[in-house]
């Protein structure tokens, strides 16, 4: 199967350009994992590493790029947010980590309660206050689904 590797801009208030549709990686893992984050990891070349946008920023920014893995029929299948420096290091390693990453460590800094309340209305208030905070915004939208149990 044929995979493809799109670059694109993440600027803190939503999800920008694509930097580069065929990016060049060698030694790519895709991760799916079902009790933590989704991971890309890869080697990308020196000279690739070091390129900027025309903006003069680096292509490669940590929490300000993301990386997604295309199958030959066009679906996303990995990846995610930057978040090693390629310049750093001999290597060139990128690591990227899925959006369900994003809020680790992060402190809820919000004041709420509620009693009765489904799972997953908490799920949707932690997500929504994340990203209300500046540069904060991924554009996810959460599905309005329900459990049932409160």
């Amino acid at each position: 199967m044929a995979w493809r590797y799109l670059l694109q801009r993440y600027d803190g208030s939503g999800w920008g350009q694509l930097l580069h549709t065929d990016l060049p990686l060698t030694d790519v893992s895709v991760l799916s994992n079902l009790t933590a984050t989704d991971e890309l990891t890869a080697t990308v070349s020196a000279n690739i590493a070091s390129m900027k946008d025309v903006d003069g920023r680096p292509l490669f920014e940590p929490w300000g790029s993301a990386i997604w893995a295309e199958d030959s029929s066009g679906h996303i299948r990995g990846g995610g947010m930057l978040v090693s420096d390629p310049h750093t290091g001999p290597s060139k390693q990128v690591r990227c980590i899925g959006l369900s990453g994003y809020p680790y460590g992060m402190p809820y800094t919000d004041s709420w309660f509620d009693v009765e309340i489904d799972p997953l209305d908490v799920f949707r208030q932690i997500w929504t206050h994340l990203q209300s905070k500046p540069g904060g915004n991924m554009e996810l939208e959460i599905d309005p689904l329900l459990t049932g149990l409160k």
